[in-house]
C-alpha cells in the first residue's frame, strides 16, 4: 500500500493560469485592477451620518443563503448567493472582501450578476478576490445584503495522486463541491485576510457562518439519486434537498447514484451517516469506517467536549486520502479498496483523523496557511488518542507506523508555504507535532493536558485561534515547564514572549529530507 500520511490532502495541484478578466455588468461598477492574493489594510473610511445599528447576538454575522441547480450529465452548477453580512469587526468598514478559491483556476467559475442593497456600491474582481466598494462605510453592529449569481463547471478528477484536489471534482460515479461557494474573508487586525494558494497542505481562513442551501438535481435517476451534505437536511421532493447549517466554517456537498447509505448514533445521539459505494466496497470496510467514525465522536466528545454538529456525514471519496468539511468528511476509496478487515489499517487512522477536524478546524479555526499546526498536529494526535480507548492494543503500532517510520524532522510551527513536497510538511507539522504533544502530555500530566485540550476546544470555539492563544491556555508554570520542549520542536516557542527561548539547534530545518 502505498504509505501517505496528509489525511488532509498534500497533492500537488497543477500550475495556476491568469484568470479572465469579468466583462462589464452594470456602469456603477468600477474597471477591475490587479490585486494581491494577501491580507490588505482597509482604506480609512470617510466620515458618514449613518445611525450606529445594534448587533443581533442571536444570528450569525455572516449568513450565506444559495439556490443552485445541478446538471449531472454536465458537471455544472448554476445558482444565486445572497450572502447577509454583518460588521461585527468594531471598525467602520469601506469594504467587503470574497474569496472564490474557484475563481482561481481558468473556465471553472463564472460571475453572472452581482448586487447589493445600496445603488450606489461596485467591485473590482482578481483571481480569486472580489473587492465590494461600499458607498457609504457600514458601521459596526450594521448590516449589509450582497447577492450574485454565479455558475461552476466542474472538472474530471483526474488519475493517481494528481486527483488529491477531487473534493471538487467529478468522477464516473460521484460530483463533489468542496470550496465551491463564495465566502466573505475574516477581518483581523484592520486587513481582509485573504490567503495565498499554494500546491501543499490547505491555506483556508474563514470564520464561522451560517449556511442554507437549497439544491436541485437534474439528469439522475430520482429513485438512485442521493445527495450527500451537512446540517438539518429535508429532501423537499424527488430531485430537490434543503440544507441548514450552522456555525460552519464551509458547506460541501457529493451527489451520486451509487452510493449506500448507513447510519449510525452515538451515545450523546449524535447522528453518523456513510455513504459508500456498495458495489465496489466490501461491507467489512464500510462497517469499519461507520464504526470508526462513531466511536471516534463518542471518544473526542468525552475528550474535548460536544461535537460541534448533531448530524456528521461521511463520504466515501473518489480521490486520494481525505479531507474535512463543516458536518461532512471524505475519506479516499483507496483506504476502502485496501482494508484487509482488520482495524491497523489507514482506512481506520483516515476516518477518526478527519473526524477530529469537526473540533480542530471546523469549530476551533485557525490559518491554515500560516499556522496549520493548529488544526493539524491536533488531529493527527487525536488518532492515538482514540486508539487509547478504542484499540489499546494498537497504540505502540501507532508510534511506530505512523510516526517513527518516517523520522520525522523539521519545525512543527512551519507554515506550507515553506514546503515545496508533501512528505517534509508531513514530517515537520503532523508526526513532529505528534511528538511534541506527547512529550508535553508526559511532562504536565494528563489531567493538565486534557484541560488544555478541552479549554483550546471550548473557548476558541467558532473563533479563529493563534499560537498565543493556544498556548496562553496553559498554566504558567506548565507554560515555563515545557518551555524545553517547545524550544525542541518549534521556530518560535515562546508565543506569550514570557522567557527568552533557549538556542536552537540546526537539527530542525524548514525543509527537512523526507524519509520513506
Amino acid at each position: 500500500m502505498t504509505l501517505l500520511l496528509s489525511a488532509c490532502n498534500f497533492y500537488l495541484k497543477p500550475p495556476e493560469t491568469t484568470v479572465s478578466p469579468l466583462p462589464s455588468l452594470a456602469p456603477t461598477r468600477i474597471a477591475q485592477t490587479a490585486v494581491p492574493q494577501i491580507g490588505i489594510t482597509a482604506p480609512a473610511p470617510t466620515p458618514s451620518t449613518a445611525p450606529a445599528c445594534t448587533p443581533d447576538a442571536s444570528t450569525a454575522a455572516r449568513h450565506y443563503a444559495a439556490i443552485v441547480s445541478i446538471e449531472l450529465a454536465q458537471h455544472t452548477v448554476t445558482g444565486t448567493l445572497k450572502t447577509t453580512f454583518r460588521n461585527n469587526t468594531g471598525s467602520r468598514l469601506d469594504t467587503v472582501v470574497f474569496v472564490i478559491v474557484q475563481a482561481r483556476k481558468p473556465g471553472v467559475f463564472t460571475l453572472s450578476s452581482f448586487s447589493t442593497n445600496a445603488v450606489s456600491d461596485s467591485y473590482t474582481w482578481s483571481g480569486g478576490r472580489l473587492d465590494v466598494k461600499l458607498g457609504q462605510p457600514l458601521l459596526p453592529g450594521c448590516s449589509t445584503t450582497l447577492t450574485m449569481g454565479f455558475s461552476l463547471k466542474v472538472p474530471l478528477i483526474p488519475e493517481g495522486a494528481a486527483g488529491g484536489f477531487g473534493y471538487f471534482g467529478y468522477s464516473d460515479r460521484q460530483l463533489n463541491l468542496g470550496d465551491w461557494l463564495p465566502v466573505i474573508a475574516p477581518f483581523t487586525d484592520g486587513a481582509w485576510l485573504v490567503p495565498r494558494d499554494w500546491n501543499i497542505g490547505e491555506t483556508d481562513v474563514t470564520d464561522s457562518a451560517s449556511y442554507e442551501v437549497n439544491v436541485t438535481v437534474h439528469g439522475g435517476n430520482p429513485d438512485k439519486l442521493l445527495v450527500a451534505g451537512p446540517g438539518v437536511v429535508n429532501r423537499v421532493d424527488a430531485t430537490s434537498w434543503q440544507f441548514t447549517l450552522e456555525h460552519g466554517r464551509n458547506f460541501a456537498l457529493s451527489i451520486s447514484e451509487a452510493f449506500t447509505e448507513q447510519i449510525a448514533l452515538t451515545p450523546e445521539g449524535v447522528s453518523i451517516e456513510f455513504y459508500g459505494f456498495a458495489h465496489t466496497t466490501g461491507s467489512e470496510a464500510r462497517t469499519q469506517a461507520l464504526a470508526t467514525a462513531r466511536d471516534a465522536v463518542a471518544r473526542f466528545t468525552e475528550l474535548f467536549g460536544a461535537c460541534p454538529y448533531k448530524r456528521l456525514v461521511v463520504v466515501q471519496g473518489d480521490f486520494p486520502d481525505g479531507m474535512e468539511f463543516s458536518g461532512i468528511v471524505f475519506v479516499g476509496n483507496g483506504w476502502f479498496a485496501g482494508y484487509e478487515g482488520k482495524p491497523d489499517s489507514y482506512l481506520t487512522l483516515i476516518t477518526a483523523h478527519e473526524v477530529a477536524h469537526q473540533w480542530w478546524y471546523s469549530s476551533v479555526g485557525d490559518d491554515q496557511g500560516q499556522h496549520p499546526y493548529l488544526d493539524e498536529t491536533f488531529a493527527i494526535y487525536s488518532e492515538v488518542l482514540f486508539l487509547e480507548k478504542k484499540y489499546p492494543d494498537l497504540v505502540k503500532w501507532w508510534w511506530s507506523w505512523r510516526v517513527n517510520l518516517y523520522q520525522p524532522q523539521g519545525y512543527v510551527d512551519s507554515t506550507v508555504y515553506e514546503f515545496k513536497a508533501g512528505r517534509p510538511y508531513i514530517n515537520a507539522v503532523y508526526l513532529r507535532g505528534a511528538l511534541m504533544l506527547a512529550e508535553i502530555r508526559a511532562a504536565i500530566g494528563d489531567v493538565a493536558f486534557f484541560h488544555w485540550l478541552r479549554d483550546y476546544a471550548t473557548k476558541e470555539a467558532d473563533q479563529i485561534a493563534t499560537p498565543a492563544a493556544l498556548w496562553g491556555l496553559l498554566s504558567r508554570a506548565d507554560y515555563l515547564r515545557t518551555a524545553e520542549i517547545r524550544a525542541r520542536y518549534m521556530r518560535s516557542p515562546d508565543p506569550l514572549n514570557l522567557l527568552i527561548a533557549p538556542t536552537l539547534s540546526d537539527d530542525h530545518s524548514v525543509e527537512p529530507t523526507p524519509n520513506g
